[in-house]
């Protein structure tokens, strides 16, 4: 009798439970988070749908709805999503005064500060593409206390210190020199052992502004401090290699070879100072990282020197024993490095092409857009436009599925698949697309003198082509565009206050020269003399500053 009024008080209980969850799944308060977020989604991937398009104002709509009815607690999937939103809205409106949206999305980031914390950079990043220092550098110092949350054992992460170098970047652009030397020299005595490629950065960023200030025996006595303290040590070989360019750069060679010296010497080592060896199980931890990068840079030192059978072996080490999800750019970077090996070493396109295959099929995301974008100059080495165009396509799509901000890397990468294409396309008789991405090119931000000459040969090409077509004032449309790029490097207060074109100055006026000769014969061919006589008094104008 009693086993049974236990079995029936069991039954009860279970059916009561039963009871209480559909209860709470019928709530009102469930049923509107469920379809909230239902709903949500809805906007979200209609926006989605609009911007594949390139309808953009369109898809700023879907975002500001999906904005308007995310809800509070939603899923961290959501968030990021309402992040993407956010930053759409914030580049599609760049130059508003007010966003009021930013706010709203950090309130509601407030329970998650590595969430706010990458919110906040990738802001940074969005003002800075924009020339908007200050609002830049704002966010950029508040990620930073978002990212002060030492681990179990009080260390702080790199991207504590990957955000710190972010800030010292836009404080020495603002020409807040002080502020940016504190900033990297914080960096530099950091005292996180796994934050050491940060801090040899830190290192050098600060020795390049003293040079920057002529305040060179400070750099000198700055880096000739910190070899004596972090020499004889595995991230001594990552400040070897920093070291050893920065010796080139100055013509410093004898000083070059002895850091190179150095390197080859801590890269034999490495097992013993790191105590990690290649067939360790152990795949975690910082001493993990440091062995990584040291290796990495060992490679890709060899391979600098043309040393390939070494750089081969280093690399080959990398990616047969380190897995491609632990550090997946640099994993990705290493298998790019071998595809030029190989070619070096004579494979055959069939050999390297079973290895891209194999490759591939190991990456995703932003590691896989580094390789494919590799693979692409490979076969455009080759001369194989076929693939080229595959690659270059396939690059451009994967690029556009990771897009999370103007990242330098990815534009400067997407302007070059850009280049390819339209050389491919060129060659194969189709003008008028190659064109479309020639203009791409064009209207990219450019990074560096080579760069910029890329530009300024994408115009000229345009030019050419649209002469030909009988298009003339469309090629003098394109050449005021380029003339327009060529004064914003050459006198733009901001980008010139950045401290890689301060040092590339020549470089940059010796290619605007030649473009406002280039400039000045068509105009002249055209029979615009007046034209064409502004563009010879630009060039006396910059060779005065010469």
């Amino acid at each position: 009798m009693l086993r049974k009024r236990t079995r029936i008080w069991v039954c009860l209980s279970l059916l009561l439970s039963v009871l209480i969850s559909l209860c709470l799944y019928w709530s009102p308060a469930v049923r509107s988070s469920s379809s909230s977020e239902i709903s949500a989604d809805r906007q979200y991937e209609a926006a989605n749908s609009y911007r594949a398009e390139g309808k953009n104002d369109e898809a700023a709509n879907e975002y500001r709805l999906f904005l308007e009815i995310h809800d509070e607690r939603a899923s961290t999937d959501h968030l990021h999503k309402l992040m993407e939103a956010g930053l759409f809205l914030l580049n599609h409106q760049i130059h508003a005064n007010d966003q009021p949206f930013l706010k709203e999305i950090d309130r509601r980031l407030r329970n998650q500060p590595s969430l706010r914390a990458s919110f906040n950079v990738q802001i940074s990043l969005y003002y800075e593409w924009a020339n908007q220092i200050p609002r830049a550098t704002l966010y950029a110092k508040g990620a930073i206390p978002l990212l002060a949350q030492p681990d179990a054992a009080g260390n702080l992460a790199p991207a504590y210190y990957d955000a710190q170098l972010r800030l010292g970047r836009l404080l020495e652009t603002c020409e807040d020199f002080k502020a940016a030397a504190e900033v990297y020299l914080k960096i530099a005595t950091a005292p996180e052992a796994h934050a050491a490629r940060q801090k040899v950065d830190g290192a050098f960023r600060l020795a390049n502004l003293y040079v920057r200030l002529n305040r060179k025996e400070e750099a000198q006595q700055l880096l000739a401090t910190f070899e004596d303290s972090r020499g004889n040590s595995a991230a001594g070989l990552i400040f070897y290699y920093r070291l050893h360019h920065y010796r080139r750069r100055y013509g410093q060679s004898a000083e070059a070879e002895r850091c190179y010296a150095k390197c080859v010497e801590l890269g034999g080592r490495l097992p013993e100072l790191t105590g990690i060896k290649w067939d360790r199980k152990s795949r975690e931890g910082y001493n993990y990282r440091l062995a990584f990068l040291s290796h990495f840079f060992l490679a890709k030192l060899y391979k600098e020197r043309q040393e390939f059978d070494r750089a081969r072996e280093q690399f080959e080490n990398i990616i047969d024993h380190t897995d491609p999800q632990r550090f997946p750019v640099r994993w990705a970077q290493a298998a790019a490095a071998l595809v030029d090996l190989y070619e070096e070493a004579g494979w055959s396109l069939a050999q390297i092409g079973e290895f891209i295959q194999e490759t591939e099929g190991k990456l995703y995301k932003r590691a896989l857009v580094e390789f494919l974008h590799h693979v692409a100059g490979y076969y455009q080495r080759q001369k194989q436009n076929a693939e080229v165009k595959k690659y270059a396509r396939r690059y451009l799509e994967a690029s556009r599925l990771i897009w999370r901000g103007p990242e330098p890397q990815i534009v400067k990468m997407n302007a070059i698949a850009y280049f390819r294409l339209a050389n491919v396309l060129a060659a194969e008789g189709e003008r008028v697309e190659a064109m479309i991405y020639l203009q791409k090119m064009l209207s990219s931000p450019c990074y560096g003198p080579y760069f910029f000459y890329s530009q300024m040969e994408a115009a000229f090409q345009m030019v050419d082509w649209l002469k030909q077509m009988g298009r003339s004032s469309e090629a003098n449309q394109v050449l005021e565009e380029a003339a327009r790029k060529v004064e914003e490097y050459l006198y733009s207060k901001t980008i010139h206050l950045r401290p890689f074109y301060a040092m590339q100055q020549p470089k940059f006026q010796k290619i605007a020269i030649d473009f406002y000769y280039r400039a000045a014969l068509h105009y002249d061919q055209i029979g615009q003399r007046k034209t064409a006589e502004r563009y010879l008094q630009n060039i006396i104008q910059l060779k005065k500053t010469q």
